[in-house]
């Protein structure tokens, strides 16, 4: 990836989906999120990861999915990884139960 900022990547996923990834690090304003092409990428056929989402919120969909990493040191050089989601909406919730369906563990599932 270049070493510039960019906000908005698109990739081809396997499965005829687009996978876009918005970068909102950088970006001053929810108006300079929509010139963008921010609320472009919400289309049924594109799975949207935005970084920097709580910068703004109200940008987002009410219905989403949203994902934290983290991570804590574990014993001796070890890195412990944590992935938490959130569902907040009826499709991500089914989205999120079918994703731990597949995992075939038992995952918290957190509600809105």
């Amino acid at each position: 990836a270049s070493p510039s900022f960019v906000i908005a990547s698109e990739y081809p996923t396997p499965r005829g989906l687009r996978l876009a990834h918005v970068d909102c690090l950088r970006v001053e304003s929810e108006e300079e999120l929509e010139n963008a092409g921010f609320l472009d990428l919400f289309d049924p056929g594109v799975v949207l990861a935005v970084e920097w989402s709580d910068r703004f919120p109200r940008a987002l969909p009410g219905d989403h999915l949203e994902l934290r990493l983290s991570r804590e040191p574990g014993p001796g050089a070890a890195t412990r990884r944590e992935l938490n989601a959130v569902a907040f909406g009826p499709v991500s919730r089914a989205a999120l139960a079918r994703w731990r369906d597949v995992l075939g563990r038992e995952h918290s599932i957190e509600r809105d």
